[in-house]
Parts: structure tokens; C-alpha cells; sequence
């Protein structure tokens, strides 16, 4: 394919491709322990005030990743629609077919997580008390400022 360039330019070519391969792999990556980052402060943050012993905590960890990378899931497909019109939304510019296909994915994502609370409601109660299963719901669910001790910001999910 390169027969025809010189060495040092095919080297070059081969060189500039490897090394944007590797950028687009470390920002992939990075990424990826943002989301992983967030989602252990937010573990943290349950196990922290939930007032459980180590073994409790020990046990818990694996399931609260569990739930909270489930839930992050049962909501990828309204959260990316969302992100892709929110310059429409923040205009008040979405059609009526727009908004009504955001209220559609909107009710089918809260379905899912509906139904992953009772499925983990259950899952967490093998670790946990009734109470203390309560409060993990409540602690999950609180915003990303509180979780980081931070002044409140409307954008917090």
C-alpha cells in the first residue's frame, strides 16, 4: 500500500496513526474513570453515612456497583436523546414529536429503574436491615454536590 514513499515517510505515517490510536484508547479510558471515579465517591459516600460496620460495608460495595451501573443503564438511552436536544430544550424550541419521544423514553427509563429498586430492594435486604435499606436508597439518590460537599449546582443530577 505505502510501496511507493519513501521509508522514513511510511515510517512517519505508521508512527502518526499509533500514536493517535493510543490518544483515542487513553481518552476512551479516561472516561471510563470518570464514570468509574463517580460512581465509587458515590459508593463511598452510602457506605460512609449509612452507619454500617465493615463486614456490612464489605458485603454491600459489590451490590451498589451493581445497582447504581444497572441504573446508569436503564437511563442511557433518555440521557443521550436529552443530551442531544439540550440546546433545544434550554430554547424551548423541541417539536411536539421531540418532546413526546423524550416523554416516552422518559417513562420506559423510569420503569426500568422502577423496577431495578424492587429487584435490588430485595438484594440489598440479604445484606442489610429493612431501615438501613431505606436510607441506602435515600443516600444513593442524593446529589452529586452534597455527595462531594459542594455549594448546590442546578446541572447535579
Amino acid at each position: 500500500m505505502f510501496g511507493h514513499l519513501p521509508n522514513s515517510l511510511y515510517l512517519c505515517l505508521i508512527m502518526k496513526k499509533n500514536i493517535a490510536l493510543i490518544l483515542f484508547c487513553l481518552m476512551a479510558v479516561s472516561f471510563q474513570a470518570v464514570a468509574q471515579s463517580n460512581r465509587e465517591a458515590r459508593v463511598a459516600y452510602v457506605l460512609q453515612n449509612l452507619g454500617i460496620d465493615r463486614a456490612h460495608q464489605k458485603a454491600l460495595r459489590p451490590v451498589l456497583n451493581k445497582y447504581l451501573a444497572e441504573k446508569k443503564q436503564a437511563s442511557a438511552d433518555y440521557d443521550e436523546q436529552k443530551d442531544r436536544w439540550k440546546e433545544l430544550i434550554k430554547k424551548g424550541k423541541l417539536t411536539d414529536a421531540q418532546a413526546n419521544k423524550l416523554l416516552q423514553m422518559k417513562w420506559e427509563a423510569e420503569q426500568k429503574e422502577l423496577n431495578l429498586k424492587k429487584q435490588y430492594t430485595t438484594r440489598f435486604g440479604k445484606v442489610l436491615p429493612a431501615a438501613k435499606v431505606w436510607y441506602c436508597f435515600d443516600l444513593v439518590n442524593d446529589k452529586k454536590s452534597k455527595i462531594r460537599g459542594e455549594e448546590k449546582n442546578d446541572d447535579d443530577e
